[in-house]
C-alpha cells in the first residue's frame, strides 16, 4: 500500500509503511503532518494513524541540555565536581539528597545519574578534607617557639 505525506509543506511518497514508520521513528515525520493513502476519504493527521510511534523533540535534547532533569541533580553534580577544590563537597551531599527525594516524588524525572556522582563526589571529598583538617590540628606536633 502507497503512503503520501506532507512535511513542512512539501508532499512527498509515495513510499511503503515501513519508510511511513522509519520517518516517524527518526522524528522527521510528526504527529501534526498530514498523511494519506488509498482507501482514505481524505489527508490526516499522521499522529491519528495506528502503528506509527514518534520519536520526541526531547529525545534528542537530553543528551546536551538538562530537559527533564532534577534541577537538585543538575546542582549535585557541579558541586560534586567543585568538591574536588573542597568548596562544594558537603553542599554535594545536600544537593544529592534533594535530587533522590525530588525524583522518587515525580519518577519521570532523569538525573539520578548525576545525584549519585555528586553525592559520592561529596563524601569522599568531605570525608578526605575533613582528615586533612583533623591531621593538621589534632595529629600536628606541636610548635616550639
Amino acid at each position: 500500500m502507497n503512503w503520501f505525506y506532507v512535511i513542512n509543506g512539501v508532499q512527498g511518497g509515495p513510499v511503503g509503511w515501513d519508510e511511513i514508520v522509519a520517518l516517524a521513528g527518526r522524528g522527521t515525520l510528526k504527529p501534526t503532518d498530514l498523511v494519506w493513502t488509498e482507501g482514505q476519504p481524505d489527508w490526516q493527521p499522521a499522529g491519528g494513524v495506528t502503528g506509527l510511534k514518534f520519536r520526541s523533540p526531547d529525545e534528542d535534547l537530553k543528551w546536551i541540555a538538562p530537559v527533564g532533569r532534577s534541577v537538585w541533580s543538575i546542582f549535585a553534580g557541579y558541586l560534586g565536581l567543585f568538591a574536588v577544590v573542597g568548596i562544594g563537597a558537603p553542599f554535594a551531599i545536600i544537593a544529592a539528597l534533594l535530587a533522590f527525594r525530588e525524583i522518587k516524588r515525580d519518577p519521570k524525572l532523569l538525573g539520578r545519574g548525576r545525584a549519585i556522582f555528586g553525592l559520592i563526589m561529596g563524601i569522599v571529598f568531605t570525608v578526605l578534607y575533613g582528615a586533612l583538617i583533623l591531621s593538621n590540628t589534632v595529629f600536628a606536633p606541636p610548635r616550639s617557639y
